[in-house]
């Protein structure tokens, strides 16, 4: 069994630009020990610079993340002592996510060393430890810089703007992307913990369900134990067992004097698991015991979700009708939900701030988070709430645009990554799909790479799932490309039935959005200004206007002064209402406004196609760090006015109109639910309060149902509402008819007419 003891809190922390070779410890060097500061870790360097008063406190305002560049080149050392009980026990240290290349030093010696941030590091130091004594753990960090700029980069890694990324292990935006600063950071930012192990362990613990209905469900659990040699000829035996609410399950299998057993398990009227509007996400608690000549020697437990999960889908589009449906316990899934980045820059801030950021995702009623292959894999709490709350998880590999390195070293270095991840997320019924990476094959394709050369994730990738996790669907990259189909892609045809969707961002109407193949729409979003408020805590007052600065340049996640994503916002403005605005609070309006339409038309184009479409992850809830970007919430948690629009578009029953078409807008009722829903419904202009239709509905479940028609004209501009009554409660959405240019002032009075409508005011 293994005992924990928690290593946070307060650490030394030296730190130098340059430093003698020859030195290993502060100690060996006067000019390091003098730059002393206390480190509250887990910590960022630059939390900790600022905690200690050696930066300004604010580490993202103005140009601080610039300005903060300069310690992308020193070195760092963390230590403190700890006690070490008088035990029989093996010590352990456990890191839970050190950035990046670091060395362990126990009383003086050195001990480990590691070269990925990704994942968890735990190293033996029983032979360095004096026991019923205090010790000393040091842990010295390098700088990745000069390593990463030392490397030699051939033509296909150079093609990826993030080519400087191909040899290091560390968070790609880190580098600097159009969604985070450049902030290539070092620190310990997870969790430090001594462990002491008396030697018996439920090393793993892992299941597969192989069927579930309401009647019963087949379970195979997969468990591998840990003992002294000589343990293995006593009566050694697992005990599983599980409860969710009255249902319980439990059985006892012997290990038959080896490490390992497989349990076959029939659950009888077993609660299902189902992601949110399909049915509860019920969560069973998984205990495993492991019991030696009747003594209960250790135990495990987890969350364990009884359901299925498959993907259909088709290779491409293009001699047949694309596919991409998942299906949970056999029923497909419409999938409404958002791509999901790092809550913050500084990986060691990441766990403060999950519980506002995912109660946000439920509150806007989503259904799935992507978790985008350029941050970080999260922590057991992320995924404890997706678990619990129905809320599915779309995983990446931590591999976003990332050229591959021929360095076989590094390959080594990605197939102990890639086993960690599998085996520490597995378990969680809320993960229902691996992505090898994001958009590799994309940037392949477009330089006329062939797709399936691509050894991570044709091959690497695939032999560790068949090994740690085969009943999990897998695809290649997102989105896909087949080799069939590269060529096409490379000259501008996108016979894919999953994409990315960003194209020029022009009109959020226009026929590359509104006409699009996709079945399955896996990045699209727009941009929208934060509020006044946040612009103030984001950029220095006399910067706040107008937008063309550099604090503006920077802010829009741009490293080298290019406002290109500044001017986006300006010309989405003038798109929609014709005109430029003329001063920040009509300019942060109007922009919330166009990315607010935009964002809840991506959704409804989907949503209204059901059966020929299957879901939309659209791009993105929430800010890493204070910036101008497609998130519908800041990185301050102010909520965008596309947040309420998107809230009200993924309601799992929902009404929402078509696009004009025939002399006429359909209404349709989208049904995401297991449930027939009957009620009334009443469409209305917003200004005369003329009521254009009115009816019944009964929606038979998981449909959608065209229910009535508008006839209105092309010329005419009209905000219509949307109401209708369902189980004695009333629900809203509404549809923007006409085309652009609309007038800002008209809008500000629809909007603040609607909200008095839906507030009951």
């Amino acid at each position: 069994m293994r005992k924990f003891t928690d290593l946070n809190g307060e650490w030394n922390l030296y730190y130098c630009e340059k430093y003698d070779t020859d030195v290993k410890l502060p100690c060996e060097n006067d000019k390091i020990l003098s730059t002393k500061i206390t480190a509250n870790v887990p910590c960022n360097v630059e939390t900790a610079l600022a905690g200690a008063g050696k930066i300004g406190a604010d580490l993202y305002k103005g140009m601080a993340t610039e300005e903060n560049m300069k310690f992308e080149d020193y070195h760092w050392w963390f230590e403190r002592a700890f006690d070490v009980p008088e035990t029989n026990d093996r010590i352990y240290l456990n890191f839970g996510m050190v950035d990046c290349f670091a060395d362990y030093y126990i009383n003086g010696t050195l001990v480990h060393t590691s070269d990925n941030a990704f994942c968890e590091i735990e190293f033996d130091a029983s032979d360095f430890v004096k026991k019923g004594a205090k010790n000393t753990v040091c842990v010295h960090i390098k700088p990745v810089m000069p390593y990463v700029l030392s490397q030699k980069y051939n033509q296909g890694m150079m093609y990826f703007h993030t080519n400087y990324a191909s040899y290091v292990r560390k968070s790609i935006h880190s580098f600097g992307w159009d969604i985070m600063p450049r902030a290539v950071s070092a620190g310990i930012y997870r969790d430090v913990k001594l462990v002491c192990d008396d030697g018996f362990n439920i090393d793993e613990l892992s299941y597969e369900v192989i069927k579930a209905t309401e009647k019963s469900a087949y379970i195979r659990f997969w468990i591998s134990v840990k003992m002294p040699y000589g343990e293995y000829r006593k009566d050694n035996e697992i005990k599983i067992s599980g409860r969710c609410g009255d249902s319980c399950f439990e059985k006892t299998q012997k290990l038959n004097r080896f490490t390992a057993c497989v349990m076959n398990i029939e659950v009888k009227n077993p609660l299902l698991w189902f992601p949110y509007g399909y049915g509860s996400a019920n969560v069973y608690e998984l205990k495993a015991e492991l019991v030696s000549d009747g003594n209960i020697k250790d135990i495990r437990t987890e969350t364990l979700g009884i359901r299925t999960v498959r993907l259909e889908r088709t290779e491409t589009s293009k001699c047949e009708k694309g596919k991409f449906q998942f299906y949970i316990n056999d029923v497909p899934v419409m999938c409404k939900g958002s791509n999901h980045v790092p809550v913050d820059a500084y990986h060691s801030r990441d766990k403060a701030r999950y519980a506002k950021m995912l109660e946000l995702a439920k509150e806007c009623e989503c259904n799935i988070l992507r978790v985008w292959g350029g941050g970080v894999y999260e922590q057991k709490e992320f995924y404890d709430f997706c678990d619990r709350n129905g809320i599915m998880v779309w995983q990446d590999f931590m591999m976003a645009c990332y050229p591959q390195s021929p360095d076989g070293g590094h390959m080594k270095k990605l197939e102990r990554e890639f086993e960690w991840a599998v085996k520490k997320l597995r378990n969680h019924p809320s993960l229902i799909l691996w992505a090898g990476d994001n958009e590799v094959d994309e940037c392949g394709a477009k330089m006329g790479a062939v797709p399936s050369t691509n050894y991570v994730t044709r091959t690497l990738l695939p032999k560790i799932l068949a090994q740690h996790d085969r009943t999990r669907p897998y695809i290649e990259s997102s989105p896909y490309i087949a080799d069939s189909v590269a060529n096409d892609y490379r000259y501008g045809k996108a016979y894919l039935p999953e994409q990315h969707l960003w194209g020029t961002r022009d009109y959020f109407k226009a026929d590359f959005y509104s006409k699009t193949n996709a079945v399955f729409v896996s990045e699209e979003g727009y941009h929208g200004c934060p509020s006044v408020e946040s612009l103030k805590k984001i950029v220095d007052e006399n910067k706040v206007w107008p937008v063309y600065n550099e604090q503006w340049a920077l802010h829009s996640s741009d490293q080298t002064g290019n406002l290109g994503r500044v001017k986006l916002m300006d010309e989405q403005i003038v798109q929609f209402f014709g005109k430029k605005a003329e001063n920040i609070e009509d300019f942060s309006l109007a922009s919330q406004i166009s990315q607010a339409e935009a964002d809840k038309f991506f959704i409804e184009n989907i949503r209204t196609k059901k059966g020929e479409t299957s879901g939309i992850i659209w791009w993105n809830l929430f800010d890493g760090w204070p910036q101008m970007s497609d998130a519908v919430v800041d990185y301050f948690y102010e909520k965008k006015l596309a947040f309420y629009y998107i809230k009200r578009s993924q309601q799992p029953f929902a009404l929402m109109m078509g696009g004009l078409k025939n002399w006429n807008y359909p209404l349709y009722a989208e049904n995401d639910t297991l449930e027939t829903k009957s009620g009334t419904y009443e469409v209305s202009d917003i200004d005369t309060g003329e009521v254009l239709a009115r009816g019944e509905f009964c929606i038979k479940p998981n449909s959608a149902e065209k229910i009535d028609s508008l006839r209105i004209y092309y010329s005419e501009k009209r905000f219509l509402v949307i109401k209708w009554n369902l189980n004695g409660k009333t629900f809203f959405n509404h549809y923007l008819c006409g085309y652009p240019p609309f007038d800002f002032e008209q809008y500000k009075s629809w909007l603040r007419k609607f909200n008095g409508i839906v507030n009951g005011e």
